[in-house]
């Protein structure tokens, strides 16, 4: 009987000891989690405080000035920024003939034209003011992403209350290594700035800036001179972003910078609608001219 008095106490204590060597680990452990998200969190702060300090330093030793006027200040001032003029008379985006409302689809094209799954497109300005390119070209090449917010105010100036009220806005999707290179997509800084603008002026807008991932990693547009070969360059470029999960609204806009044939903003379109999307507009800058 004493014998099992003592066996039993010893296994009582090597579980205790267990026990105790269990709990210490989950003490440990979580202690460890917590050091981990809290050193990732005082990373990420360190980080943006770092790039805001380092921000205010790069303008103090090299201050920003407009491209234009070489005013002290913003990239585009006011002034020269209110020089770009806005588009007042809008045509149908294929036949670039019949005018319509904002870039709508005319009639006869839509019939003749069943692969183009855009419903229309607005152009906010014109491809042959110099200001305007210099300053797509800088932000898109040059990394100057501070012009993204003047950009966006001539999209705001030409978006109409009958056309966003109802719709979403997404962007054209940059393939990572792309995007990693230059550091950020130029549509999804649009987007945002769109967004921040309109809310000055007390209008809400739902923009969805990855609902739509870039499959290939293809040629540059600008770089294929045929309008056929446009086509097939960016054929099943795009998916819809497995993390979206929610049903997509039935109205999209798709903002972009520059548009030529409309290829890209087309092939959007068509993954768009094929996940339930009943209506889907372009939004751009300004439309070069077809001259191949």
């Amino acid at each position: 009987m004493a014998n099992r008095t003592l066996v039993s106490s010893s296994l009582s204590n090597k579980i205790l000891d267990e026990l105790d060597e269990l709990m210490l680990i989950f003490v440990l452990s979580f202690f460890y989690k917590y050091f981990i998200y809290l050193s990732l969190h005082f990373t990420h702060i360190l980080k943006k405080y770092l790039q805001m300090e380092f921000k205010k330093l790069w303008h103090f030793v090299f201050p920003s000035y407009c491209i234009v006027c070489e005013k002290f200040g913003d990239y585009l001032c006011e002034d020269c920024l209110n020089k770009i003029p806005i588009r007042i008379r809008d045509f149908c985006p294929i036949c670039e003939k019949n005018e319509t409302f904002l870039g709508k689809i005319c009639g006869i094209c839509k019939q003749k034209n069943k692969s183009f799954f855009l419903d229309g497109l607005i152009v906010s300005s014109y491809f042959k003011h110099p200001v305007l390119i210099q300053s797509v070209y800088l932000l898109k090449y040059a990394l100057l992403k501070d012009l993204s917010l003047p950009l966006a105010k001539i999209l705001a100036k030409k978006i109409n209350n009958q056309i966003y009220s109802n719709f979403s806005f997404t962007s054209v999707p940059l393939h990572q290594e792309k995007e990693l290179f230059r550091g950020f997509n130029q549509s999804i800084l649009l987007g945002r700035k769109l967004q921040s603008e309109l809310l000055k002026q007390k209008i809400t807008i739902n923009f969805i800036p990855d609902l739509l991932t870039r499959k290939k990693n293809n040629k540059a547009q600008m770089t294929i001179k045929m309008i056929q070969k446009r086509k097939e360059n960016i054929k099943g470029c795009f998916k819809l972003n497995k993390s979206y999960t929610t049903k997509l609204p039935e109205k999209i806009i798709i903002i972009d910078d520059i548009s030529t044939t409309s290829a890209t903003l087309n092939e959007c379109a068509k993954v768009l609608k094929r996940n339930g999307v009943k209506i889907v507009w372009g939004i751009v800058l300004a439309r070069q001219a077809i001259r191949f």
